[in-house]
């Protein structure tokens, strides 16, 4: 489907079942629901560009295969994506005010893009995994993600900033794994954990704690191999680094 500049306003989903993948060759159209969802996916959804505008509700909902190479998502007043699926986002841009940018259960990639938020978490994770591999991450407001229910996140590259806390867990079933990136809250700590963490690598920093963890679970930092290396990873805080 080539939007090819035109702007499609529906009061309907697009409802996916299939395979698709959505271009705009002239980067300059735009599909707007002012009711309900723009997408459903349910099947295999590959979106290379263009804009996807909710005035109601989700931008994206997925319980398929959801792909985002390019293009921009924003919704007034509920999620940018509602995953339940599996969602990678290669590039792009979902700016979000009063919802998560991203609020999933299922299985998410992060390559690259932005995804910003005004007054609550950037993203939010619930039972699910989150895997950072590049972009910026950005909550005004509030953490820049948020991990709640039993889930696991890794940060390999990449820029995760909070206006609170970078990363909240708030679960101690959650998984934590820190290999490079940056981490950053502004007002209180970098990660903010009670769950099973592993810190090999990366910037972590905070206003006042670089790494704060207020559980029982054990925070490992480097790899168990009898080197200490003194470069990585890095946690700053105005009170403490850990």
């Amino acid at each position: 489907l080539d939007l090819n500049g035109h702007n499609v306003i529906m009061t309907k989903p697009l409802v996916v079942n299939g395979n698709l993948t959505i271009v705009d060759d002239s980067k300059s159209g735009a599909i707007t629901n002012i009711n309900e969802n723009v997408i459903n996916n349910n099947g295999t959804l590959t979106i290379k560009n263009g804009s996807y505008i909710a005035n109601e509700k989700n931008a994206i909902t997925n319980s398929g295969t959801l792909t985002i190479d390019n293009g921009t998502l924003t919704s007034d007043k509920e999620y940018r994506i509602h995953n339940t699926g599996t969602l990678i986002i290669n590039n792009g841009s979902i700016a979000s005010v009063n919802k998560a940018g991203i609020y999933s259960t299922g299985n998410s990639t992060i390559n690259g893009g932005t995804i910003t938020t005004e007054h609550v978490e950037a993203i939010n994770t619930y039972n699910s995994e989150l895997v950072i591999n590049g972009g910026t991450i950005t909550s005004v407001e509030s953490n820049g993600a948020l991990l709640t229910g039993t889930s696991k996140f890794t940060l390999n590259e990449g820029e995760v900033i909070g206006q609170t806390n970078g990363v909240y867990s708030n679960n101690a079933n959650n998984k934590v794994y820190i290999n490079g990136g940056h981490i950053k809250g502004e007002t209180s700590s970098g990660l903010y954990t009670n769950a099973t963490t592993e810190l090999n690598g990366g910037v972590i920093e905070g206003f006042t704690y670089g790494v704060y963890n207020y559980g029982n679970n054990t925070t490992t930092i480097g790899n168990n191999d009898g080197n200490i290396n003194i470069d990585s990873p890095i946690m700053k805080g105005d009170s403490y680094g850990l």
